[in-house]
């Protein structure tokens, strides 16, 4: 009978801990400037349904080339030692300029929190996507991987909100630094039904997925290369979860970011 009632009450509190979630903060800093989309003349339907059949799609050259060249200069000039944050987990190697660094950057700001910019993914997810908390240090990272071997190995993205938790990676730079206009070793791989999916992103062109479904990894890079991207977290459902804080905590602690 002690037993029953004691099942019971651990079934009531996972239940209760389930519900609880914390309110948005909407504290966020706010820009002003104006950020210039090119959406190529495409049909955005086969992307869209790219994502709901497998919830990831590739989709290249998206920036007018004079907005990406603003953009890949602002990025590149936040590259510095003391900027950078290295991490050497087992799961990943590589350097990351942290979210606090990008929101003080005018034009990566104005693009993570640019309403045409979150149309365009509402368009392909089918999701109200919109910024995570301020506080959420995945809410935009540059991810630079150019010493040889960085390399981040499989996993899925933590997800601490009620809703979907979407992953949007923007490709600056993927070139071989002996030759430019050669693309880096290193593939971005995901797994689907069963088969591993390898793809070299080109520089403007962008990675919409699920993180959370998605398993995913970036293989080592060569020597005398770089791979560096923008990486932007959106969600639907924006309430941390009880569970997922700690979660959140346990993420940023291991991969840096």
């Amino acid at each position: 009978m002690k037993y029953g009632l004691l099942i019971i009450c651990i079934v009531v509190l996972c239940c209760i801990v389930n519900v609880i979630s914390y309110p948005k903060s909407n504290r966020c800093v706010q820009t002003d400037e104006v950020v210039s989309i090119r959406l190529r003349e495409m049909d955005l339907s086969t992307f869209a349904k790219e994502y709901k059949d497998h919830n990831i799609t590739l989709i290249g050259d998206i920036f007018t080339d004079d907005y990406f060249a603003h953009l890949k200069n602002e990025a590149l000039g936040l590259i510095t030692y003391n900027n950078r944050n290295e991490t050497f987990s087992g799961i990943r190697k590589a350097g990351t300029i942290s979210s606090s660094k990008l929101s003080a950057n005018p034009t990566i700001h104005s693009l993570y929190t640019s309403p045409e910019f979150i149309g365009f993914l509402k368009e392909i997810t089918g999701l109200d996507l919109e910024r995570v908390n301020c506080d959420d240090k995945s809410s935009m990272n540059l991810l630079v991987y150019e010493k040889t071997g960085d390399f981040i190995s499989w996993h899925k993205d933590p997800n601490h909100y009620k809703g979907n938790r979407i992953t949007v990676l923007i490709n600056i730079v993927n070139e071989s630094c002996s030759d430019p206009t050669q693309l880096s070793e290193s593939f971005l791989q995901y797994k689907l039904d069963g088969s591993i999916v390898s793809v070299k992103m080109k520089p403007n062109s962008i990675l919409v997925f699920n993180g959370s479904i998605v398993d995913h990894r970036a293989t080592g890079i060569g020597p005398n290369e770089r791979r560096i991207q923008l990486s932007f977290t959106y969600c639907d459902v924006c309430r941390e979860t009880f569970v997922g804080k700690p979660v959140r905590w346990l993420k940023e602690t291991v991969l840096g970011y």
